[in-house]
């Protein structure tokens, strides 16, 4: 009987032909292998499904879905963890590029910190061709986190992972919000502790 896996690794896409083949590499480059990865075409109108589908075919662990309508993002990601299997969640973009350590540090920090439902950590954030031009400093600790986390998102949003069973609990995604990811993460935070790694996990693109 096949196990599931630790992690699933969670991208939406669409339109992202110029840099998904950077973001799906930096994810098999992974140091940490015992992952599905789930990647959710929202009906791209250029060769991002076929980009996806050609690395499906080499990579087992691989999944596509693809909508048969524009969902937008927050359905989008709906729709990708009713399908993951991982006890873990890690979130990535189609344009951006995850450090090779970035999902092994932080299963370690989830296994390390049961009370944790949810945790990112820090970017570089970068032009269109991933030039560093900025670096983010956000809290760590849950009660550093809360204490600002009404002012802004205190995570990265891309680089998150959290524990399945408990977004299941709260219904994943809200789509009825602009803010999707900042609704999640403040969800998430009503179930348990927050916390971000100070280590860099990815680079966040900035595009125009």
């Amino acid at each position: 009987m096949k196990q599931n896996p630790k992690v699933t690794v969670l991208m939406p896409a669409y339109n992202a032909e110029k840099y998904i083949k950077t973001s799906i590499e930096s994810i098999l480059n992974q140091t940490y292998k015992d992952f599905e990865f789930i990647i959710v075409n929202d009906c791209s109108t250029d060769k991002t499904l076929k980009i996806i589908e050609d690395y499906a075919k080499k990579d087992k662990r691989i999944k596509v879905i693809s909508n048969n309508e524009n969902q937008k993002i927050a359905k989008t990601l709906n729709i990708g963890l009713k399908e993951a299997q991982g006890e873990y969640i890690a979130r990535m973009d189609a344009d951006d590029w995850s450090y090779p350590d970035r999902i092994e540090k932080q299963v370690n920090f989830m296994e390390k910190n049961p009370d944790v439902v949810l945790s990112s950590g820090n970017m570089e954030i970068c032009d269109a061709e991933l030039k560093k031009a900025n670096t983010s400093n956000y809290p760590c600790l849950d009660e550093q986190i809360r204490k600002v986390f009404l002012q802004y998102n205190p995570t990265v949003s891309p680089a998150m992972i959290w524990r399945r069973q408990i977004s299941e609990e709260i219904g994943g995604f809200n789509p009825n919000t602009m803010s999707e990811d900042y609704m999640f993460f403040m969800d998430m935070s009503s179930k348990g502790k927050v916390a971000n790694l100070k280590d860099i996990l990815i680079k966040y693109r900035v595009l125009d």
